[in-house]
Order: structure tokens, then sequence, then C-alpha cells
């Protein structure tokens, strides 16, 4: 999927590390804040830290971006 779009997340970002220590299942980020998280590489990407699957940006929902999606999921009990 790299190189496709880059993924619109429903977190918010944040800068704060795990001060713990302790490795965390799927975290969930802060309950609010003004950017989102966006995941992986889009097409507008070229260098090679941004073409990785495990590159973040951020956004806010006021700019809109030509290289942006997001993908329909739910957890599977």
């Amino acid at each position: 999927m790299g190189g496709n779009v880059a993924e619109w997340v429903n977190d918010y970002y944040s800068i704060a590390a795990n001060a713990s220590g302790n490795v965390e299942k799927d975290p969930v980020g802060p309950s609010k804040g003004q950017f989102k998280i966006i995941r992986g590489a889009s097409w507008r990407h070229s260098g090679m830290t941004e073409l990785r699957l495990s590159y973040r940006d951020y956004s806010d929902s006021a700019r809109a971006r030509d290289d942006l999606g997001f993908r329909i999921a739910r957890y599977a009990e």
C-alpha cells in the first residue's frame, strides 16, 4: 500500500512519550487536540524516510490534502 495515499487516522497527534517505559498494545492518543495523525507514505512523498509504512505526519482538518485517504475498520472479536 506504500506510495498510494497516506492514511488519515482518528487519533490526535501528541509528542508525549510513555514515561512508564511499558510497551502498550494499540495505545490510544489524547482525547482532543488540533492535529490528526497521518500514517504511511503517499505518491507525494519521495524521500527514503517518508516512503516507509511507519512514517508519521500530522495535519489539521482545515487544510485539505489531495494525497490522503482513510480506511473503515473495526476490531475483530
